[in-house]
């Protein structure tokens, strides 16, 4: 199938079927494995995905599939924002993959396709309520034959959303309550289904006046993000900057309410407009080839110069003396500033700015605050892996210029 003349009645038909599997393993003994600690994956994910792709490759065998089982074209760990193709399909097998394997019938169907690197359609099947949401760009969004609109309501008092909890929560679930805390201050009630595709179809159709949430993966929301907006509704990140399945945060209201609920989740967002100021230290010990080194504690894992991110009011160097105390338990002599970093590869969670100054301490450095170990290397001899971030050009641009902090 070439581009644009994919036929809507292809989507529908492969979503019906695919639930068809679902519903006929449904409430049946399954294989169910873990995945994560609590991220789970079962026989019907795997028949599912299966049919969709055998489907997929049989009749549009030139377009790259984006699926989360298997045959997974898209780089969780790339610094990327669109779609690696042009043109791709997007599939869930069994969003809900928990509500399924626990009997719970909330789970669904989803399939979104790309053309030209912009969403064209999708659709998000249930199929134990036999509903199938569908839109196509342009042409709108419908519940089974039936047009839908999203809600009318105008306020959030009067109003009802859905959100979700990523399969990291146990890890830190302060992330999480403490915007559903916030949201709930000003909301007149809040979901937790269990299924990001639902909630935005049900968004669509008016069920729900709103939905947010962060951790999603790219097809979780593919087919759910065109059938929100051409029901007439909004989609955005938390801080109102355009979304696309690749970013990991999530609001999808009726529109009339979308700027109220931008105000409370803009300063949760991860996805920031302006690079964050940070900081990175390169601290020199008796020689200025012996350097320290950290292993992280945090996301992502792996070995680091000690810094962190500027607190408010803080000065840059300020920031610096404060971050290689805390981390390191050494107080720092700034010899001066090496340079400034901010391409937005450099930090996969958000885009920073960091300034790296070169100082000089005495002592032994103990881990400490995010750091697990504080340790000297000299960097003429082979340097710790993995580092993290930008950290090895960092060093090899200190390399060139270190007779100028001598």
């Amino acid at each position: 199938m070439a581009i644009n003349t994919v036929d809507v009645s292809f989507l529908k038909d492969i979503a019906v079927n695919t639930g068809r599997i679902l519903k006929g393993l449904f409430g049946k003994d399954i294989n169910i494995r873990h995945k994560g600690v609590i991220d789970l994956v079962t026989e019907a994910d795997m028949k599912a995905e299966e049919y969709i792709i055998e489907r997929l490759q049989r009749e549009d065998a030139s377009t790259p599939i984006i699926s989360e089982e298997f045959n997974n074209e898209f780089d969780r760990n790339a610094a990327q924002i669109t779609p690696p193709f042009n043109d791709c399909w997007i599939i869930d097998p069994l969003d809900g993959t928990t509500n399924f394997a626990h009997g719970f019938p909330w789970f669904a169907v989803s399939i979104g396709r790309y053309e030209g690197g912009m969403p064209s359609m999708g659709a998000v099947y249930l199929p134990v309520q036999d509903e199938l949401f569908w839109a196509v760009k342009g042409k709108g969004a419908f519940l089974n034959d039936e047009k839908i609109r999203v809600s009318e309501a105008t306020e959030l008092k009067d109003s009802i959303f859905a959100t979700g909890f990523p399969y990291t929560v146990q890890s830190g679930p302060r992330d999480i309550t403490i915007v559903l805390e916030d949201m709930l201050r000003y909301i007149q009630g809040m979901r937790r289904a269990g299924a990001a595709a639902i909630d935005l179809a049900y968004v669509a159709c008016g069920r729900l006046d709103g939905f947010w949430e962060i951790g999603l993966k790219p097809w979780d929301t593919a087919a759910g993000m065109v059938i929100v907006q051409e029901a007439e509704g909004a989609v955005s990140t938390f801080n109102g900057g355009r979304y696309t399945p690749f970013i990991p945060e999530i609001l999808a209201t009726n529109t009339n309410i979308h700027n109220k609920s931008i105000s409370i989740l803009k300063k949760y967002s991860q996805v920031m407009r302006n690079p964050i100021p940070t900081v990175d230290i390169i601290i020199r010990v008796d020689g200025p080839k012996n350097i320290v080194l950290i292993k992280r504690k945090n996301e992502p894992h792996g070995i680091a110069l000690p810094g962190g991110f500027v607190d408010y009011g803080e000065s840059l160097e300020e920031a610096a003396i404060r971050e290689a105390y805390e981390e390191t338990g050494l107080k720092i002599r700034l010899k001066g500033q090496l340079k400034t970093y901010s391409h937005p590869g450099r930090d996969k969670r958000f885009h920073t700015i960091s300034t790296v100054f070169v100082a000089d301490a005495s002592g032994s450095p103990a881990g400490m605050d995010d750091a697990a170990e504080a340790n000297i290397v000299n960097i003429e001899k082979p340097l710790p892996s993995p580092l993290c971030f930008d950290h090895e050009e960092i060093l090899r641009d200190y390399m060139e210029k270190i007779d100028a902090f001598i």
